[in-house]
């Protein structure tokens, strides 16, 4: 009997790591959009809250003094200049986000002062709220999912092992 309590106990164990890996794993293959390395601008925080601000930077802009940054993706904001630091080849702005920004990825385009191109990807997820409990995210459900079934296995598995207890008793 102590055999089928550690198998049944190593086999849970799989299986909540196994939905707890999945997420990660899917949140890392990207959905779209061009592939980090040809990305040239940098967003901090990335993914950035709706209603809060960005920090845009880029190094791919040569001895250029300015960058423009044009958020057409993004409803309501504004165009972004990009200026340079002092003794530094980094151009840096601030990009504000309206509170109605819809969550999601919006691509970012932009020009240096020489014409090169930039491109990135900058991640908006909602701003207003604590995730946590039952609620469910209406752009992901994939975290609500994996929580069910996390808490719908724990009673399986405790309810199991109540059971063999009982039917040791006996």
């Amino acid at each position: 009997m102590n055999v089928r309590r550690i198998l049944v106990s190593a086999g849970m164990a799989a299986a909540t790591a196994a939905l707890a890996v999945a997420p990660a794993f899917a949140a890392a293959a990207p959905a779209g959009g061009p592939p980090r390395n040809e990305e040239t601008l940098d967003f901090r925080p990335n993914p950035a809250r709706s209603g809060g601000s960005v920090e845009v930077t880029t190094f791919h802009c040569g001895d250029s003094q300015f960058a423009w940054v044009d958020t057409d993706s993004i409803r309501d904001a504004n165009r972004v200049k990009l200026t340079r630091g002092f003794g530094d080849r980094t151009l840096t702005g601030r990009l504000h986000l309206p509170d109605e920004t819809r969550p999601g990825r919006h691509d970012i385009t932009g020009r240096c002062e020489n014409g090169s191109e930039l491109r990135g990807v900058l991640e908006v997820v909602p701003g207003r709220g604590a995730h946590a409990g039952f609620g469910i995210d209406q752009n992901n459900t994939t975290h609500a999912v994996a929580g069910s079934v996390l808490i719908a296995g724990a009673g399986l598995g405790g309810a199991f092992l109540l059971r063999q207890r009982r039917a040791r008793q006996a």
